[in-house]
């Protein structure tokens, strides 16, 4: 069987026949996004002229990135694979919307593939640098991701059998790798242009990816998370008033800690409308939760998980840092996610909890 497409440029007429089932392929075109911060992955939109009514004329094309340097980190992480693993062995399951998935293809020998998704795009989306939700539209994303949480909460047995990374061995080839990831923050040029009391925050994470990470595993409410939730991995679908939040970006999902993943969203809200929030968000996923059966995990537990959740969701920056490109833009925004990310840590005194 001959490898699948790997890159945009790789896309062609009868591969996309074939895996659509088009007998006859018009036109088609593929243009890039303006926005490439906060995603692992090439993103392509798709349009499609073909007879066919059942083949929407809009997708999503996904692959991992065109640049060596970043596609090499990519695939070294595992990350395509998994999210191709997640579309065809989890998605199905969950009680959330995902993107529809119209085509899944893995080249086995290195790791790279292709994914073709449903285009969200005409739903509301939000950006790091953009317009924040509605009050009413973060209460839904939040008890979305409650709903996640709670179905498989203490149930993750089956989970762990069907995910990749999470052996002994690969948790500490992760904990290793966001020492490193640090180390290299902190010679970058990044630092410079920070508070003081942010880069000696970022010293002392530096130094405690192997406590954090003993944190997230030994918790006996594990859970299946999103683990890069945050709001550019969200749409909202006006059209269904029922259900509609819509989650993307699965490449780096694995079994962890639920208040985790509100941290890590929370970490990246601009920081005044975080605080007018927060309370609510927090309280809201509570409640959520507990109406879906969840048991014996009160609001202490919950906000002292909510509290190394933040300081987790730090090593995000390292990882940005690796995929951004070395422009104006992305380091100013590199810069404004590291304040947001800091001043949630210090507004709950969470660096008190590294040893």
């Amino acid at each position: 069987m001959a490898s699948p497409p790997t890159n945009i440029d790789e896309v062609k007429g009868p591969w996309l026949e074939d895996v659509l089932g088009i007998s006859s392929l018009e036109e088609f075109s593929i243009t890039s996004p303006c926005v490439s911060i906060g995603y692992g992955s090439e993103i392509g939109f798709l349009k499609i002229v073909c007879p066919e009514p059942s083949v929407p004329a809009n997708l999503i094309v996904k692959v991992p990135p065109k640049d060596q340097q970043r596609r090499k980190a990519v695939l070294s992480f595992g990350a395509f694979q998994k999210e191709i693993m997640f579309y065809r062995s989890i998605a199905p399951k969950l009680p959330i919307r995902t993107p529809k998935i119209y085509t899944t293809e893995l080249d086995r020998n290195t790791g790279a593939g292709i994914l073709l998704l449903e285009d969200c795009s005409r739903m509301k989306s939000f950006r790091f640098n953009q317009k924040p939700p509605l009050a009413n539209e973060l209460e839904e994303i939040v008890r979305a991701l409650a709903r996640l949480h709670a179905f498989w909460w203490n149930d993750t047995e089956s989970l762990a059998r069907q995910l990749p990374n999470a052996t002994s061995a690969d948790n500490k080839a992760r904990t290793y790798t966001m020492e490193i990831g640090w180390r290299n923050w902190l010679k970058s040029s990044l630092p410079i242009h920070l508070p003081d009391s942010v880069v000696k925050l970022a010293h002392r994470l530096s130094n405690a990816p192997n406590q954090l990470q003993s944190h997230t595993l030994g918790k006996k409410e594990g859970t299946l998370t999103h683990m890069d939730f945050h709001l550019q991995n969200i749409f909202y679908d006006f059209e269904n008033k029922n259900d509609p939040v819509v989650v993307i970006d699965w490449d780096s999902f694995g079994i962890g800690c639920g208040p985790h993943d509100i941290a890590y969203m929370t970490s990246l809200l601009p920081i005044c409308y975080r605080r007018t929030h927060e309370e609510n968000i927090l309280n809201e996923y509570h409640k959520e939760l507990v109406s879906l059966g969840v048991k014996d995990y009160d609001t202490n537990e919950m906000y002292s998980d909510y509290q190394f959740g933040s300081l987790i969701a730090t090593s995000l920056q390292p990882v940005l840092m690796q995929l951004s490109r070395d422009n104006r833009e992305d380091q100013n925004l590199l810069q404004e996610l590291m304040m947001r990310q800091s001043q949630l840590v210090f507004d709950h005194h969470s660096e008190d909890l590294i040893n």
